[in-house]
C-alpha cells in the first residue's frame, strides 16, 4: 500500500497514530500506539498504559469509541512511539482485543518501512 493511494479517511488515521506516537515522551519510547477508524469517519487514538492489568492500547482506543458512540470499527492502525524500526506489529494484548472484535479487521502495520494493510488474522503468521 502506498501512502498516496490511501482513502483520505486511512490516511488521516495513519497521521494521527504516527503524530501520537511521534508526540510522546521520549521516556515513553517504546510504548504501543494504536488508531481506530470508525464508519462515521472519526479516528480514535490511544497508547498503552503499563497497568499490570493486561489492557492494550488496542483497549484504550476501543473505549474512546465506544465512550464516543461509534459502532463500527473499520480499520485500525499499531506504531510505537520513538522506534525507527522498519517493521511493527500488534502486541499480543492488542492482537487479541482487536480478534474479540474482528479476526479479520484490517489492520494497517509496519512492515519492512512500508505502511501494509493485512487482515488481523494473517499477523500471526509474520511474527
Amino acid at each position: 500500500m502506498h501512502e498516496d493511494r490511501l482513502s483520505p479517511e486511512l490516511g488521516r488515521l495513519i497521521d494521527a497514530v504516527k503524530a501520537t506516537a511521534a508526540g510522546l515522551e521520549p521516556a515513553l519510547a517504546g510504548t504501543e500506539v494504536v488508531g481506530v477508524l470508525v464508519s462515521t469517519g472519526e479516528v480514535h487514538v490511544a497508547h498503552a498504559v503499563e497497568t499490570g492489568s493486561g489492557w492494550s492500547a488496542a483497549d484504550s482506543a476501543l473505549a474512546l469509541s465506544r465512550a464516543a458512540g461509534s459502532q463500527e470499527i473499520v480499520t485500525a492502525v499499531v506504531a510505537v512511539a520513538h522506534d525507527a524500526s522498519e517493521s511493527v506489529s500488534p502486541s499480543p494484548a492488542t492482537a487479541q482485543a482487536l480478534a474479540r472484535l474482528d479476526p479479520e479487521l484490517p489492520v494497517v502495520i509496519k512492515r519492512l518501512g512500508r505502511w501494509v494493510v493485512l487482515p488481523l488474522s494473517h499477523l500471526e503468521s509474520l511474527t
